[in-house]
């Protein structure tokens, strides 16, 4: 399920971590093939053991950054400090900027998944801190509540209070969706969101798989194996429906 020695490794490490943050799944990193949870140590596992490869992707971002430091996956703050709940990032990406200060980049993966099935639960905390907070649109909570903008409403939260409430530790952060160029549920629901911030390229951005193999440069094996596992719908285009939403642009 995994495109090479050094993912593997990754993958291995963070389950000897165990469960103290997000949730990771042994059963479905080894042996499903359409979670995004195994796509996404396939997307950032080559970058674990040389975090600065991925230097000129964050700088998509960030075109202040200058040194990644570090790649987590499934990764939150302690949950009694931020909301008490069970939001994670998918792989969380720490840097330093020209500024002298750290930053990180929080991960949102989505391969097959349906946003509309949803099982996150709301609790009061969001909608006060949302209302509380300068970053959102009066009314956000309401408007984000639907199921298909949970998740990602809530992680963008969760960046807010990492930086409002971590002592300091990082000067600012973003979240960043990543699925398929030609997922439009996905792209749909991370301009929704976006909709409702204040400041929203400050928090949330959308960025296709197709972006990050582009800007890794010296991985050409890698981007070519991932690129076929994920994006190439050739050999099943037979079996889709002609408007299935996550055939990648370039297959089209």
């Amino acid at each position: 399920n995994f495109l090479g020695a050094d993912i593997e490794a990754a993958v291995a490490a963070r389950l000897s971590e165990g469960g103290h943050s997000g949730i990771i799944a042994k059963d479905r990193l080894y042996r499903n093939l359409l979670s995004s949870q195994p796509m996404c140590f396939n997307l950032f596992g080559p970058f674990v053991k040389h975090p600065d490869h991925l230097i000129e992707w964050v700088r998509t971002l960030d075109d202040s950054a200058v040194k990644v430091r570090r790649i987590r996956f499934e990764w939150a703050p302690e949950r009694c400090s931020h909301f008490d709940g069970g939001s994670a990032f998918d792989a969380f990406v720490e840097y330093t900027a020209s500024t002298g200060g750290e930053r990180f980049i929080g991960v949102e993966c989505k391969y097959a998944e349906n946003l509309e099935r949803s099982t996150i639960k709301l609790r009061n905390v969001y909608g006060d801190y949302t209302a509380g907070s300068a970053n959102w649109r009066d009314g956000a909570s309401a408007r984000l509540s639907a199921k298909h903008l949970r998740q990602f409403w809530l992680n963008t939260l969760l960046a807010q209070s990492l930086v409002d409430r971590g002592g300091g530790t990082y000067e600012s952060g973003l979240v960043v969706v990543v699925a398929a160029a030609a997922d439009r549920s996905a792209d749909e629901a991370t301009a929704s969101v976006r909709s409702d911030l204040i400041e929203a390229d400050r928090w949330l951005r959308w960025c296709p798989y197709e972006s990050v193999l582009d800007a890794t440069a010296g991985h050409d094996q890698w981007r070519q194996m991932f690129a076929k596992r994920y994006l190439d719908f050739g050999p099943v285009n037979h079996l889709l429906a002609a408007n299935y939403p996550r055939q990648s642009v370039r297959q089209r």
